[in-house]
């Protein structure tokens, strides 16, 4: 028995009246895609403790330089709200 669904090959997203391409955007997610399910595969072949070795680095990497962005937001925008309220003070 045949599928009664087409596949899909690609979809048209129109900004007014005017078409917008995304075949090089899905391009390069699916590269993107790949890459990651090929990292992946060879990571989940690897021992327990081979993949505690690689990952944990990563991992801790990844969450230091969260913490350094977060803490720059929130530094700046304690900043500008302090400056704020010393404004605010001296109108007063």
């Amino acid at each position: 028995m045949s599928s009664t669904y087409a596949p899909i090959r690609g979809f048209a997203v129109t900004a007014g009246d005017k078409p917008v391409t995304t075949a090089a955007y899905a391009g390069d997610v699916q590269g993107l895609l790949s890459w990651w399910d090929g990292v992946e595969l060879w990571l989940s072949g690897l021992g327990f403790v081979l993949q505690t070795v690689i990952v944990i680095p990563v991992v801790l990497l990844l969450a230091y330089a969260i913490a350094l962005v977060i803490d720059l937001i929130l530094g700046n925008g304690i900043r500008v709200v302090r400056r704020l309220r010393g404004a605010d003070r001296r109108l007063r």
